[in-house]
């Protein structure tokens, strides 16, 4: 009974999580657009001190591209809080099995969405000037780790 009760509570909060973020995205997507388009822009990186490095040149300034990075997140987020809704509803009607299996699946898109921000991270250099933000996305990656090893208990 207490292992189910700590999955259906890892489920929900993240569910919750998945929920919020997406409504976040859409509810200021103008001012999370400009965020995704300031960190694919590297502008920090001209920050002082300026730091010269030849990864500026994979800068992408278009703000339409920055819309579309954000809007395929909040798609990803709304589908991946779906899923988690899903399992929960699954663990409250007594179908621990598929509930869990539903989980897996919506644990599998967060991750998939932590390493899409971490790769895209990567790739414009975020480590550099946006140190926090990559702490952030490695500890919800270690979560939804964590949470898919429970959920095969």
């Amino acid at each position: 009974m207490t292992l189910i009760l700590a999955q259906v509570i890892a489920v929900f909060g993240f569910a919750l999580w998945s929920t919020l973020a997406f409504i976040n995205n859409i509810s200021d997507f103008k001012g999370f657009a400009h965020a995704v388009g300031v960190t694919m822009s590297m502008a920090l990186l001209d920050q002082q001190p300026a730091i010269p490095t030849p990864l500026r040149r994979r800068a992408i300034t278009n703000p339409a591209l920055a819309k579309a990075a954000l809007g395929l997140i909040a798609l990803w987020q709304l589908a991946t809080a779906i899923l988690f809704w899903l399992s929960g509803v699954q663990f409250l009607l007594g179908e621990a099995a598929m509930a869990k299996g539903s989980a897996t699946l919506a644990l599998a898109a967060l991750t998939g969405l932590c390493f899409g921000f971490l790769l895209g991270g990567m790739w414009f250099a975020y480590w550099i000037r946006q140190d926090a933000l990559q702490l952030s996305h490695i500890g919800l990656l270690i979560a939804s780790l964590a949470a898919t090893v429970l959920m095969q208990l």
